[in-house]
């Protein structure tokens, strides 16, 4: 269930890069742009790293509770990361035919999935705000510092990259 989540947040951040400058703009105001979102990828990515409790010294009760608050956002987003699911294969099968992938249909595939790539960021943003609460000053501090380091993930240089 992880990595279906993971998979389709990702997605959502994929969609979210292809968005036109009104787009863009108007979820800068929604979630701080797309580098918030990316951010809230990767915070998804830290509270699910084994070493999260120790990392950043939880107690047994915070630990309990930002599982519990990521419980509750696969539970309440499973129909939106489902879409995400079936975005991120619809795309893989796009750019894996064997040829030039059809712009314009990737377009298409990014336009019919833009509503549940927003509620996803929305949701992420609110989970980011939930677990903030669950920590300590300290905590947030190391947490942070967590997400940021992790950048996108980027392709290795190399012919053609």
């Amino acid at each position: 269930m992880h990595t279906m989540v993971r998979t389709a947040l990702s997605a959502a951040l994929l969609i979210g890069t292809a968005t036109t400058a009104a787009a863009q703009e108007r979820q800068r105001g929604m979630m701080g742009g797309m580098r918030g979102f990316a951010q809230t990828l990767n915070l998804w990515n830290v509270l699910q790293d084994e070493n999260m409790a120790s990392d950043l010294n939880l107690t047994a009760d915070q630990k309990t509770k930002i599982m519990a608050l990521t419980a509750a956002f696969q539970k309440t987003n499973a129909k939106d990361l489902a879409l995400m699911e079936t975005f991120s294969e619809e795309m893989a099968a796009m750019r894996s035919s064997g040829s030039r992938p059809d712009r314009n249909a990737m377009m298409a595939t990014v336009e019919k999935y833009r509503e549940p790539q927003e509620n996803l960021g929305k949701a992420t943003v609110q989970l980011q705000a939930d677990v903030n609460a669950v920590l300590s000053a300290e905590q947030k501090n190391i947490l942070q510092s967590k997400v940021q380091t992790r950048g996108p993930r980027r392709r290795p240089p190399g012919p053609g990259n």
